[in-house]
């Protein structure tokens, strides 16, 4: 996924009281993680108030530049990408502005892509590879914001964790149970925030912690009964479903 996006620069920046963010021409998409303040960024006609402990998301299809002058000063870790998301998948571009689920990891990945930055040559393959994670983590873990429930977002975000706690061995039924809710009214919560229902979102986690098992020292038997699978066979139906590569296929890569 995203095979298109490129890394193109990292850095931390600051935006002082009663300053605009700078102006971007299209063609150049930004990540951007504020740490404190606040901005407010305008791409081609929508306009976002970024927040501290949120995630901008822009593809670079549009200019976007800083619409109000900043109150306080800002400060921010930007990283510019070539390529367009949508390209890969239109559903992450219905929500632009995320909370990243789990912060501690996510600027765990922000590190990482400047260790290898800083290098006199850098790993570009690696580099990419951490950049496409960077994105799809807010795609899959990200809570967009795109209202003020807070209660829906704590709701969102326990609900997170718990997936997470079983490795995604679960079903929407059980986690349902767990919260208190239905099924379906969790899966209308996800899909408002996640492009994406529950079961889709359990499915990802579940995926996520099998490639790290079959990355391992593991048999790929070992890790279908890890990852709860009831035989080889349909832990293979599962990766294959979900990546469109064998398990094989997907080892010889990696």
């Amino acid at each position: 996924m995203y095979d298109g996006i490129h890394f193109l620069s990292y850095g931390k920046g600051c935006i002082h009281a009663g300053m605009l963010y700078p102006s971007r021409k299209a063609g150049r998409g930004e990540i951007l993680y504020l740490h404190s303040g606040s901005l407010d960024i305008c791409e081609g006609y929508r306009e976002y108030r970024l927040k501290a402990g949120q995630v901008l998301l822009l593809d670079g299809q549009n200019r976007h530049y800083g619409f109000r002058e900043c109150s306080e000063d800002t400060f921010f870790t930007r990283i510019v990408f070539e390529g367009s998301i949508s390209d890969a998948d239109i559903a992450v571009l219905a929500h632009k502005v995320f909370i990243p689920a789990h912060p501690e990891r996510f600027e765990q990945l922000l590190s990482l892509i400047l260790e290898y930055y800083s290098l006199p040559e850098y790993p570009a393959e690696s580099v990419d590879s951490i950049l496409r994670l960077i994105i799809t983590v807010l795609q899959v873990d990200g809570l967009p914001v795109d209202d003020d429930s807070n209660e829906k977002l704590k709701l969102c975000s326990a609900i997170c964790d718990y997936v997470h706690e079983k490795k995604g061995v679960c079903k929407s039924a059980e986690v349902a149970e767990h919260f208190g809710y239905t099924a379906k009214y969790l899966s209308v919560v996800f899909c408002a925030r996640y492009s994406r229902g529950l079961k889709s979102y359990i499915d990802a986690v579940r995926l996520s912690y099998l490639k790290l098992s079959l990355a391992s020292d593991m048999t790929a038997a070992e890790a279908a009964k890890t990852a709860g699978f009831e035989s080889l066979k349909s832990m293979q139906d599962f990766f294959r479903y979900n990546t469109g590569m064998t398990v094989n296929e997907w080892m010889t890569e990696h």
